[in-house]
């Protein structure tokens, strides 16, 4: 799922960082106005300028990593084992104990990390409320990592930039929900990882990969650690 998840959360950021929200308006409204690209909270800026915060780096953050970086973000991972290094277009890696300091420097946050009693609730109110003035937040992981009603207060606020929400602890999201009205608010039905490509050639490929592996005694590929959840 990684390549199709990170092009979601690469499109997502650039759809508020070009101002595509705001393109959208005008064109409903038909007004011409190069206004809202070139002045105030939504003036246009380049992926080059940002500081990614990938929130877990397996294989759906490495992938998003990669395509940042390519784009010349510095991207930023928080990962269990920083041991580990970095994955392939990070610049570094840090320990869940350096979240919130991390947090504090983003201009784009994208969560990643899988659903466990260690991320449930990560994004909590008072890290939203650290964030910077104009930081975009992106979760292609699950919905339960981020606090919703948080985030939508924060807005409604206007200090945040937008939000990108794939997931959400409820789905489908229901009516009435305050997401649904959030200012900046980019909603959509848990697609990201949709792909052509996908289930049969990708998976195909793994599993023929693992069965060799397993096979000729090698070790295998997305071996689930039951202590870690995931």
């Amino acid at each position: 799922m990684g390549p199709s998840v990170a092009e979601y959360a690469l499109g997502a950021v650039l759809y508020f960082l070009r101002g595509i929200d705001a393109a959208i308006e005008l064109q409903r409204e038909g007004e011409w106005s190069k206004e809202p690209f070139t002045v105030g909270p939504r003036a246009v800026r380049e992926v080059c300028e940002c500081r990614v915060l990938v929130i877990g780096t397996g294989g759906l953050g490495a992938a998003i990593g990669q395509r940042f970086a390519a784009l010349g973000a510095a991207c930023v991972g928080v990962r269990r084992h920083p041991n580990l290094g970095p994955p392939p277009g990070f610049s570094r890696v840090v320990g869940p104990e350096a979240l919130d300091e991390e947090l504090r420097l983003a201009d784009v946050v994208v969560l990643a990390a899988p659903l466990t009693p260690d991320t449930q609730g990560l994004l909590t109110a008072s890290r939203i409320d650290c964030l910077r003035d104009g930081a975009i937040v992106v979760n292609v992981a699950r919905g339960a990592l981020v606090d919703e009603t948080a985030l939508a207060e924060a807005l409604r606020g206007r200090r945040l930039r937008g939000a990108a929400l794939d997931v959400f602890q409820d789905e489908p999201l229901p009516a009435g929900h305050p997401l649904w009205r959030a200012p900046a608010m980019l909603i959509t039905p848990h697609v990201a990882a949709i792909s052509p490509r996908l289930f049969w050639p990708r998976a195909l490929d793994l599993f023929l990969d693992n069965w060799e592996r397993y096979r000729t005694g090698a070790p295998l590929r997305n071996v689930v650690d039951k202590d870690a959840g995931y």
